[in-house]
């Protein structure tokens, strides 16, 4: 009775410490992992992007994405739509994507609804990393050396630490569901031996 009593305590801490740590990267996100691979053609062709862009920014002022001029914020999203479309980052976008739309299922089942969530997180990570590209193109103005691979490293670990913590998201609102579930079936059972 007493090892029956301390391994459901003991399983039931597991449980907490185990549910505290999706918590944190819930809230947290996490380390994210190595950036894809750059190699020199998309070196090349970010730098190029970068430079049209810094050539139209303003050179000096705030450098936010809701301070720029039409021109300026057209580019941006444009180098980022082609960043997000390299390989890493597209399956990382699409991971994202599937996630918002994963989280957003647990309160609709609205198709249209669920592919506006999706579109939405895809709007949200845009704007993180066209805030990055601006930076780079600000910073490209500056000091050109190792501006790519900044940009570079940097828009990777934006996405991957809001993708990660989407995931912890989904985590938590998963194990909410099948708590929820639990609950309504021991309920039913209770009722069902009165």
């Amino acid at each position: 009775l007493i090892r029956d009593t301390a391994k459901r305590d003991i399983s039931e801490v597991l449980k907490e410490v185990k549910k505290a740590r999706i918590e944190i990267r819930a809230l947290n996100g996490e380390k994210p992992g190595l950036p894809p691979t750059l190699d020199q053609t998309t070196k090349e062709e970010l730098l190029e992007k970068l430079k049209e862009l810094s050539k139209i920014m303003p050179s000096h002022g705030r450098i936010a994405f809701a301070y720029m001029p039409e021109e300026v914020k057209e580019k941006a999203k444009e180098i980022t739509d082609w960043l997000l479309k390299q390989p890493g980052f597209s399956q990382s976008v699409e991971r994202y994507k599937d996630l918002a739309k994963e989280l957003a299922s647990h309160y609709t089942s609205n198709p249209e609804i669920l592919k506006k969530v999706a579109d939405k997180a895809y709007e949200d990570i845009q704007k993180r990393v066209t805030q990055i590209v601006l930076k780079g193109a600000a910073a490209l103005q500056k000091d050109p050396s190792k501006v790519i691979n900044t940009v570079w490293r940097s828009a990777w670990r934006a996405l991957e630490r809001e993708r990660l913590r989407a995931e912890a998201e989904t985590s938590i609102a998963a194990q909410r569901e099948m708590e929820k579930k639990r609950r309504m079936a021991e309920r039913r059972g209770e009722s069902r031996e009165i």
